[in-house]
């Protein structure tokens, strides 16, 4: 069960998929798409083979709070991708959303703009609200070193105490935001009960990096 709320929370956590005042203008072209999905992940980028695709959940949102409310109004997204959600028994969980924009100087810009240091706080947040009252509590929330991938790159962690069965149990949410040229990609990983296992968001990253 812990698995399973860990799951409908990253979902949450995910691309947007409803548009907002200030997200991008869309103008999606052929070209644009087939390199968003290209770089979206695949259940060859992951190491193992226990692992189980789903597909990803839809009206998916992006988490905006009063300290955290990015504006990309002035740019125009022409691909945008969402990969499956991956999953295995031991609550770990992998998925990754993807935008291409117009030009670089528009993908440094919606870089820019998502990666405030206000970031995993909202995420954090976003995620406790939508469980019940009381159920999920945010522990930690901030950035972590991870090497670089693309033209720039950073690492957001946040500790969760979720509340089932009667227990709290712990749980960890990772975003890897990487960028390059016109191209944004977001990782999403996550844990119930347990750490992320060593290497594996490395793995993916230079995977995923690899196709830019």
């Amino acid at each position: 069960m812990t698995r399973l709320v860990l799951v409908a929370l990253l979902a949450l956590a995910a691309t947007a998929a409803a548009a907002a005042a200030k997200d991008p203008r869309r103008a999606i072209t052929a070209a644009g798409q087939a390199h968003a999905s290209r770089l979206a992940i695949k259940a060859g980028d992951l190491p193992g083979a226990d692992w189980k695709s789903q597909p990803p959940t839809p009206g998916r949102a992006s988490p905006r709070c009063p300290s955290y409310d990015p504006d990309e109004s002035r740019l125009t997204e022409i691909g945008d991708a969402t990969s499956r959600d991956f999953v295995r028994t031991d609550g770990t969980y992998v998925s990754s959303g993807i935008a291409v924009f117009a030009s670089a100087s528009q993908g440094r810009a919606a870089y820019a703009a998502v990666t405030k240091a206000a970031l995993p706080r909202c995420l954090g947040e976003f995620i406790a609200k939508s469980g019940a009252p009381g159920a999920i509590t945010v522990i930690a929330a901030g950035s972590f070193s991870f090497p670089r991938y693309g033209d720039r790159s950073v690492a957001f962690r946040v500790l969760l105490s979720v509340l089932s069965g009667g227990k709290h149990i712990p749980a960890v949410i990772d975003a890897i935001v990487l960028d390059r040229g016109a191209v944004v990609v977001v990782l999403l990983f996550g844990a119930t009960g347990t750490t992320l296992p060593t290497g594996l968001e490395q793995h993916v990253a230079g995977r995923v990096a690899m196709r830019f």
